[in-house]
């Protein structure tokens, strides 16, 4: 039963390339997204408190809200890749917290 558990938690903290992130957002890949998603909140919403928008769901709609214009600038090649995907997202999140304070 162990060996079960262990391949079952090593699944589920799969890494993923640089490369592999772009490409199932870019093909809006559910579970790609999703896992994107869950990694990409707790930084984000480190940054709404900082902005002082201090609500939990605040944060969720700006993850949203960024991925679907990642989404979008991925599918129209307006992401260059001259910085990381996590820095390109980052920056979109401050975009929209900046547009909202």
């Amino acid at each position: 039963m162990t060996t079960v558990t262990n391949l079952i938690s090593k699944l589920q903290i799969r890494k993923y390339s640089e490369e592999e992130w772009i490409e199932g957002i870019r093909n809006m890949k559910p579970r790609v997204i999703q896992k994107y998603y869950n990694k990409q909140l707790p930084i984000i919403r480190k940054m709404v408190f900082r902005y002082e928008m201090g609500r939990e769901t605040e944060a969720e709609d700006i993850v949203i809200d960024a991925l679907i214009i990642l989404i979008n600038n991925l599918g129209s090649d307006k992401f260059e890749a001259r910085s990381k995907l996590d820095t390109y997202f980052y920056r979109i999140c401050t975009n929209i917290c900046l547009d909202k304070v």
